[in-house]
């Protein structure tokens, strides 16, 4: 997905609305993996919240009472070019997406590739494809996150390729 069309749609949604997101990401794999060519691909749909100010959000402040690493106060790496809605990298020209999630288990699906092929979750661990610390359970998953624009994949309906 463009700048252009990320900051198209987004005008579109009111701050605060839950809206459907689908991206895609890369998760880090074993270096034998790497040298073999291997490509796992992790495409997650969820509902999120775009454009709110996450401090109040009840979920961020139960989150942060629960933390277990030390708070960063912004993130080091980027700046809001919009607030809320758009971060910009501080050393490249890559834009991120920070959306809020809606973390009820009912409203994510999480779907894995090896090499293109569909496979489960469960194949994609017993593969060794993927560093085992990956799998990991964590008290610190994010309610907030930054998606790069260019793994978006669908926002709000409008599917890219």
């Amino acid at each position: 997905m463009t700048l252009s069309q990320v900051l198209n749609i987004v005008e579109g949604i009111r701050k605060g609305t839950f809206t459907r997101i689908v991206y895609e990401s890369s998760p880090t794999l074993t270096a034998e993996a790497r040298k073999s060519g291997v490509q796992v691909v992790k495409l997650t749909e969820k509902v999120v919240r775009i454009g709110v100010d996450y401090q109040n959000i009840e979920a961020v402040k139960i989150a942060e009472s629960l933390r277990t690493t030390p708070k960063l106060e912004r993130a080091p790496w980027c700046h809001w070019e919009i607030d809320n809605i758009l971060a910009k990298h501080n050393n490249k020209d890559d834009y991120y997406l920070a959306f809020a999630s809606v973390n009820d288990g009912h409203h994510t699906k999480t779907t894995w590739f090896i090499n293109g092929r569909h496979v489960t979750r469960e194949e994609v661990e017993a593969s060794g494809f993927i560093i085992p610390s990956y799998f990991k359970p964590t008290n610190d998953i994010p309610v907030v996150q930054k998606i790069n624009i260019t793994n978006i994949i669908s926002l709000g309906g409008n599917r890219f390729s």
